[in-house]
């Protein structure tokens, strides 16, 4: 219930213009509609502990121009206090963005935000909104979040040391989490209590106070929290958060830090229950919830590292809340770990997945988990997926190549490879390197599971069903899963296992190895003596011509080892539509192979199987670990490939894209937007 109480010592209520302001339930914030200016609003608070169900009284001084007497107006509002986790709450739910763009809030010249904007620390995320010398009324508060503000009055970090008296209004969408709005490096602060009440937009542009929600879109529940800093009571901090109708919060909320005593220097101390004497920082809620995840996966040594690099160490942390404070805060998260779910690896990466769709991942690296009838996992950041779009899909191609590879785990692995036609290697130059594609980690090798994987690439690029050639080592249920999910791909086989499985069954024929030499170079040619063979032929009808001749000579080389002899039997029903559909030159050089074309090799795809081997440390690893090693490996992947725009690492800009390249002295020169700038129109840059 609100209540107003009305005192003038100089004249009576019916004689005050303000009271006209006043009708019951309603109070109506801007008293400028009366041709009245606001000079000054303090706030006076009693002590925390006695805020619960106290009144909340405000003195203002009412200035009638026509008059020319003042008055004063005591306005007090009993409300009830909420809980600390009832506030806590409206920050984990969905936040929902303020449309501002037809607002009829109508804001006072004194509120609107100055045009020469001054930065806390001089960091252009952190733009000061106003530094009011005393508390904002909260009516003030929300006609700020909810005027069309210039997106260069808005923060998108959480303002943090701050040691004068500022407001500041910040975007909870562009932080990790909501709650990490709390976190401010300033220390333990004392709750101070949490109020809050219904208001609304009335058709004229002004904020009402109401007794209780009513039916209308403009109508915003408004949630005040304050506090006050332990080692320094006379400073202040007022959090202002909105809901709709609906319940969503708002994304916009206002800051305040007020220093009763004018702005000093602060002097943090150690928490009171820390044995520690470093001075305290509350670790953000989106750091919390990363370290008890990686607590539950790996040891709190590794964990730390991650966290620590993930954040960007302490040369790109947003802030000290954004770091763990140390290993042992990983171990207590780790002791403190609830339910068996968080020691079984399946429900650790269906949560890495869930926490990927989260709306402030931008770049989630678990893309689609199955749980029934069998486990099954795809792996991959934007740049992975993208890639394969940029030089997969179009005129200008390479081979999509897949092979699958073991012994990683309780799981097997198909790792996936592309070629980065705008780089070449430093070592072999005209050459691009090979780079690791998306990963599928599956338990079961049949069609079922191969096409959940590239369903699943379609789903996420559904630019990728134009995916113009695949290379495989011959796996029968991965090719015809690929063929179903790409229908315009060229597949191309492998010639060194094809060469393998003809070699396999001249074996099992007792045939010699230099006889099984001979046959083998029948097939393959032997392109260092230029001699050609059956893949080299120029058609499906030049291939049958070519291996009917071949007959009689196979046959009478097998004739001593096997009568009757059976080769040529089996190589016509096993390899002839092989060859033709997937190996000779025709096929390779639609695939992107060049002309005359080159044979295609999975050796690319298998040395990358070493390099996950090697990452792994040749140990089965649980699926929670493999998958942050996994991303680890791709995040350098990124980091080397991004090098070569100022000449360093392994790779350089082929010639036809040395427009991109940035020399390094000027690279280094830049500021972090410019340089984003740079990688984000090279990551984009396509195939000429």
């Amino acid at each position: 219930m609100l209540m107003l109480l009305i005192k003038d010592d100089s004249s009576s209520e019916e004689d005050l213009p303000a009271a006209k302001l006043f009708s019951t339930g309603v109070t109506r914030s801007h008293l400028g509609s009366h041709k009245s200016n606001l000079q000054q609003f303090e706030s006076e608070e009693d002590s925390d502990a006695e805020l619960g169900n106290e009144a909340k009284r405000c003195k203002l001084v009412y200035d009638d121009s026509d008059s020319g007497s003042s008055s004063d107006v005591i306005i007090t509002s009993v409300e009830s206090q909420q809980s600390e986790q009832e506030f806590s709450g409206v920050l984990t739910r969905k936040v929902k963005v303020i449309d501002t763009s037809k607002s009829p809030v109508k804001v006072k010249p004194a509120l609107k935000h100055s045009s020469k904007i001054s930065m806390l620390h001089n960091i252009k995320e952190l733009p000061v909104y106003a530094q009011p010398s005393n508390i904002m009324p909260t009516e003030e508060c929300v006609t700020v979040l909810l005027s069309n503000l210039q997106e260069s009055a808005i923060c998108s970090r959480v303002p943090f040391a701050v040691d004068t008296n500022a407001a500041f209004v910040v975007d909870l969408n562009e932080l990790n989490s909501p709650g990490d709005i709390t976190c401010d490096d300033m220390g333990v602060w004392k709750w101070g209590g949490s109020r809050k009440k219904w208001m609304l937009v009335d058709e004229n542009g002004f904020v009402l106070s109401l007794d209780d929600k009513v039916q209308d879109p403009n109508c915003y529940l408004v949630w005040r929290r304050y506090y006050t800093l332990k080692v320094s009571p006379d400073v202040k901090r007022l959090i202002i958060v909105l809901q709709d109708c609906d319940g969503d919060t708002l994304n916009l909320a206002f800051v305040q830090y007020y220093f009763k005593n004018g702005p000093h220097s602060l002097i943090f101390a150690p928490h009171g229950n820390a044995h520690s004497q470093q001075p305290y920082v509350r670790t953000k809620p989106s750091t919390m919830c990363k370290i008890k995840e990686k607590a539950k996966q790996t040891t709190a040594k590794r964990a730390l590292k991650y966290l620590n690099s993930e954040a960007g160490g302490i040369l790109e942390a947003s802030s000290a809340s954004s770091l763990p404070r140390g290993r042992q805060q990983i171990s207590d998260a780790r002791r403190k770990g609830v339910g068996k779910e968080d020691h079984d690896p399946l429900y650790a990466v269906m949560y890495m997945c869930k926490e990927g769709e989260g709306q402030r991942c931008k770049d989630p690296f678990v893309r689609t988990v199955n749980a029934a009838p069998f486990p099954m996992l795809v792996l991959a950041f934007d740049y992975t997926l993208n890639d394969l779009v940029r030089f997969c899909t179009g005129e200008r191609h390479c081979v999509f190549g897949v092979d699958p590879t073991f012994n990683l785990g309780k799981f097997d692995v198909t790792v996936t490879t592309y070629q980065h036609l705008l780089l070449e290697l430093k070592s072999v130059p005209g050459k691009s390197p090979t780079l690791l594609g998306p990963l599928f980690v599956h338990v079961c090798k049949d069609f079922a599971s191969y096409h959940f994987f590239s369903s699943a690439l379609v789903g996420q690029r559904p630019q990728l069903s134009s995916i113009k050639a695949f290379g495989t080592d011959g796996e029968l249920a991965l090719e015809n899963a690929f063929m179903t999910s790409f229908p315009v791909a060229q597949h191309v086989r492998c010639f060194l296992h094809f060469k393998g499985n003809i070699d396999r069954k001249l074996q099992e024929l007792n045939i010699p190895s230099s006889l099984r030499s001979e046959i083998i170079k029948d097939v393959l040619g032997s392109p260092s003596q230029l001699e050609h063979g059956l893949v080299d032929a120029a058609s499906s009808e030049e291939l049958n011509d070519q291996l009917s001749k071949f007959e009689p000579r196979w046959d009478e080389l097998e004739r001593p080892y096997n009568s009757p002899p059976f080769f040529y039997t089996w190589f016509v029903k096993h390899c002839r539509d092989i060859i033709a559909k997937y190996m000779l030159p025709n096929c390779r050089t639609k695939a992107g192979l060049g002309s005359p074309p080159l044979p295609y090799y999975t050796n690319e795809v298998e040395s990358k199987n070493k390099i996950l081997k090697d990452e792994v440390e040749h140990k089965k690893s649980e699926l929670p670990d493999f998958v942050n090693k996994m991303k680890t490996l791709f995040e350098e992947q990124k980091r080397e490939v991004e090098r070569s725009l100022i000449g360093t690492g392994e790779y350089r800009l082929k010639e036809d894209y040395h427009y991109l390249q940035v020399e390094s002295s000027t690279w280094f020169k830049m500021t972090l937007d410019q340089r984003q700038r740079k990688i984000n129109r090279f990551m984009k840059a396509a195939v000429e």
